[in-house]
């Protein structure tokens, strides 16, 4: 377990939490047009978030395989809303998702965080992976995607 990615995603989880609490009643309460950034703190947060504190505890795939598990689920969490199951769609969301999956990547690659202990068992790495990122996924959201 290292502390300093769990650390890492828990703080980036209370900052998306935090400014989803402070930024967007400000924006919306003082009509800014900020290009829909106060609506997706959430989907930008979301993805590093998960995949530092998953990496931490368990850093058996790379950081990229779990950001491209992270950057799956969520954009499935997002198409919820568009069957009315969970959530409102936007495709603001997957937008901001897509992009900050591949910023979190390569800020990762420029710090040389993108490695990790390759796969033992093949067969069974989609389904550890979703069990891993999943329940760090439905946490996150639940933080930071709260609109009051």
């Amino acid at each position: 377990m290292k502390m300093k990615f769990i650390i890492s995603g828990i703080l980036i989880a209370a900052i998306g939490l935090v400014l989803s609490h402070t930024y967007r009643p400000y924006v919306y309460e003082n009509h800014i047009n900020d290009y829909h950034l106060a609506d997706v703190i959430g989907s930008i947060v979301c993805v590093p978030a998960a995949v530092l504190c998953v990496y931490g505890i368990d850093n058996r795939y790379s950081i990229k395989q779990y950001t491209i598990g992270a950057a799956v689920v969520y954009i499935a969490y997002e198409f919820l809303g568009l069957f009315h199951i969970h959530g409102t769609f936007d495709v603001y969301d997957i937008i901001a998702i897509i992009i900050s999956s591949l910023v979190f990547y390569r800020i990762c690659l420029l710090f040389g965080v993108s490695s990790g202990r390759q796969m033992v068992n093949s067969v069974n790495s989609p389904s550890v992976l979703l069990t891993n990122i999943l329940p760090s996924c439905a946490f996150i959201t639940w933080s930071t995607k709260f609109r009051p």
